[in-house]
């Protein structure tokens, strides 16, 4: 049978489908699964002892009692009286329309579980995206659980029937385009015979469309996982977790730099070679720029400007682009940067970054009368690079200095775990690291140091890694690491 036409979309179907019935339609969300997924979200955000928490959409409160027990002083905020006489007794909550949040943070994270996000139009879908970024504090981190829109599409079942505590469900589903939504028709009938009904509709949006919303707004998206066990994302993932941090404030110019912790580290007096760490905002970015014979290559230019002012500077012309990976926040300034240089953007095969030249690893490219090697090191994503250059290693987010890159406890952290033992470490001790984020004591290391201090280096096998990863918040805790 069609779906009926769809309802007004000025009528707020929010408004009636979160109501006294709500926790039978949605009965599989229990404290269990609110358990891991905030688990998911204080370790991928590294949520610490005591730090303040808004759950967005907190519905009864599963995820809110959940973040408390893990230690965050977390607060919920929800427009459904029904959810909240639920929530109430799970931890501080306020009633309020998640356009106009009634808290003035700020919040060392917002977290918005369960598809709570894109309930209106798009300009009210950005207002969201503006409110938490008005909540967070700089570098303050989010994350935003939404439908994978592929595997809606894939999957969609037209029409079901089911029966919950005597409630017979019956729910109607289809998908509108221009722009893309996912409408469900949601019939109860009650053991009275009473029948309630209302139209649910969300839109679909794909992930650079969420993406670009949330950049827009200043929230860095720093990577997209397709479930809750921290998988990459796919078009077959079961979700779209976007995970990301509200973008610290950012001197436009190379010279606007007064506080030396964010001017550009040089290691450079001039002459050829030439080397530079730039920092690039976002989450403590750092891009960098190396060459010789007046040529170079930018790496991450997550901040152009920077780059090109950097490059102009030193009398260089940028000749490559290298993505240490495709996430947003490593390769946002690839298009600007190559149409102010012309240079040819190279990332690895799977980056999907629109690269000129497509790499997997071995490759050699020359500048000047030197070259670099791209190393390929899997793990934090599939299509994670190193740069080797001159004695140096460029690793994105592969290793940073006492830390390495995150990933969930599968095959990814497998394929890291392989990358750091069997490539990076059998590189020269010597060989000096330079991560992708200032996240370490130092802006840079060396491999022989890492080995002998970075803890994850430190594990005698896979099993102590993963370990490691799953109380890498604890263990931070406890060693007073930042």
């Amino acid at each position: 049978m069609a779906l009926p036409p769809a309802e007004d979309r000025r009528e707020e179907w929010f408004t009636i489908a979160f109501g006294e019935h709500y926790l039978d339609v949605y009965s599989r969300r229990d404290a269990k699964a609110a358990g891991r997924e905030a688990r998911f979200a204080a370790e991928r955000l590294g949520l610490g002892q005591d730090e303040r928490v808004l759950d967005l959409c907190c519905g009864p409160g599963h995820h809110l009692e959940a973040l408390r027990a893990l230690g965050s002083a977390a607060v919920g905020v929800d427009l459904s009286q029904e959810l909240l006489k639920h929530a109430h007794r799970r931890g501080p909550v306020a009633r309020a329309d998640m356009r106009r949040v009634p808290y003035a943070g700020p919040f060392g994270a917002v977290l918005s579980f369960f598809t709570s996000f894109g309930y209106f139009g798009d300009e009210d879908d950005r207002l969201v995206g503006a409110e938490i970024a008005r909540l967070l504090s700089p570098g303050g981190g989010f994350l935003i659980d939404f439908l994978n829109p592929a595997r809606v599409r894939a999957t969609l079942v037209p029409e079901s029937e089911r029966e919950v505590r005597g409630h017979k469900i019956r729910e109607r589903r289809r998908i509108e385009e221009r722009p893309a939504r996912v409408l469900k028709r949601v019939e109860i009938t009650l053991p009275s015979g009473e029948c309630q009904s209302y139209t649910e509709s969300v839109r679909l949006y794909e992930e650079g469309e969420l993406r670009g919303l949330l950049e827009g707004e200043g929230l860095e998206v720093k990577e997209t996982c397709g479930d809750f066990d921290g998988s990459g994302f796919a078009s077959d993932s079961p979700r779209m977790i976007l995970v990301g941090r509200k973008a610290r404030a950012m001197p436009r110019r190379l010279d606007d730099y007064s506080d030396p912790t964010t001017r550009p580290r040089r290691f450079w007096k001039g002459g050829s070679p030439m080397f530079m760490q730039i920092p690039a905002g976002g989450d403590r970015n750092f891009a960098y720029l190396f060459g010789d014979g007046g040529e170079a290559a930018a790496v991450d230019p997550i901040a152009p400007e920077r780059v090109e002012e950097a490059a102009r500077e030193s009398g260089v012309k940028i000749k490559y682009i290298v993505n240490t990976h495709g996430h947003y926040d490593h390769s946002a300034g690839n298009d600007e940067l190559k149409r102010a240089t012309g240079a040819k953007l190279i990332a690895h095969e799977s980056a999907g970054v629109g690269q000129d030249i497509s790499v997997k690893g071995g490759e050699k490219f020359k500048l000047g009368g030197t070259e670099f090697e791209i190393i390929a090191t899997p793990g934090h994503t599939r299509d994670s690079i190193c740069v080797l250059w001159d004695g140096r290693l460029i690793t994105g987010d592969t290793l940073f200095v006492g830390k390495v890159g995150g990933t969930g406890y599968g095959d990814d952290a497998r394929a890291e775990y392989e990358s750091l033992h069997e490539v990076i470490a059998k590189l020269p001790d010597e060989t000096e690291v330079w991560p992708g984020h200032d996240v370490g004591a130092e802006p840079s290391s060396t491999i022989g140091r890492e080995k002998e201090t970075n803890p994850f280096y430190q594990q005698p096998d896979f099993e102590a890694f993963v370990d490691l990863k799953r109380n890498w918040a604890a263990y931070k805790r406890e060693h007073g690491i930042k």
